[in-house]
């Protein structure tokens, strides 16, 4: 059972309502048919304690990892595009550029489904349009994959420990019902960026229904399936 991560950001997350992602309706690529380079996922699982702390757990992460990278290339293999994956980066350089362009596509993700979604949080200067950007950097992932578009998916989710759920169980039975201890959701969004420019041509976020349990094969596929619907073709 998933517990609420107590921290603002997911809470604002947790706020925002359905809304419209970017999307294009035909992918351009300089030879042709495009190319898009899956970058390695961002995925982390937590525990939440007893108490209400939020703990990283590495054993949960790499179980969901693999999981999730199944489900990805089953997409990819589904799709009448030139997916590949990321490759050449065994250098300290580019290895170090790529966990840049992933942390900042994190960040941006989450300033996109705070100030795109959330009632009241709309930033005036993008109102009227999705207008959102890595910037210049990740041109040079571009060149060095040949490659016309990146997909980066970000996935973070939370669940309980025995304790917490115990806890969560023993307050509803001495409050009848009354007392609520929140339970979590995941945090997970996926962004098509143009390698050339740098610009967002696609986002979309997952809402709560829509997820499954990443540290199963089943779960994870079910998240992926509900984050990409509407990839653009």
């Amino acid at each position: 059972m998933r517990a609420l991560a107590a921290i603002a950001l997911v809470a604002l997350l947790a706020a925002c309502a359905p809304g419209p992602h970017r999307g294009v309706p035909v992918l351009q690529g300089q030879a042709g048919v495009p190319v898009v380079v899956l970058m390695p996922v961002d995925v982390e699982l937590y525990e939440i304690t007893a108490g209400g702390m939020v703990e990283p757990k590495g054993e949960w992460t790499d179980r969901a990892r693999p999981a999730v990278e199944t489900a990805l290339a089953r997409f990819k293999n589904s799709r009448g595009i030139g997916f590949r994956n990321l490759g050449g980066v065994g250098d300290t350089e580019t290895r170090d550029l790529i966990l840049r362009t992933i942390r900042l596509h994190g960040a941006v993700g989450q300033a996109i489904a705070i100030h795109r979604f959330s009632p009241g949080q709309t930033l005036p200067s993008k109102r009227e349009r999705f207008d959102w950007s890595l910037g210049a950097e990740v041109a040079p992932i571009g060149r060095a994959q040949r490659a016309d578009y990146a997909l980066f998916v970000h996935l973070h989710d939370s669940y309980s420990s025995g304790g917490r759920v115990a806890m969560a169980v023993a307050a509803s039975v001495l409050t009848l019902g009354r007392a609520y201890i929140q339970m979590g959701r995941q945090e997970g969004f996926a962004s098509l960026v143009d390698l050339r420019t740098g610009e967002i041509v696609w986002f979309n976020r997952l809402l709560e229904s829509a997820g499954g349990d990443l540290r199963t094969p089943e779960g994870a596929g079910r998240t992926i399936a509900a984050l990409l619907q509407d990839f653009p073709r």
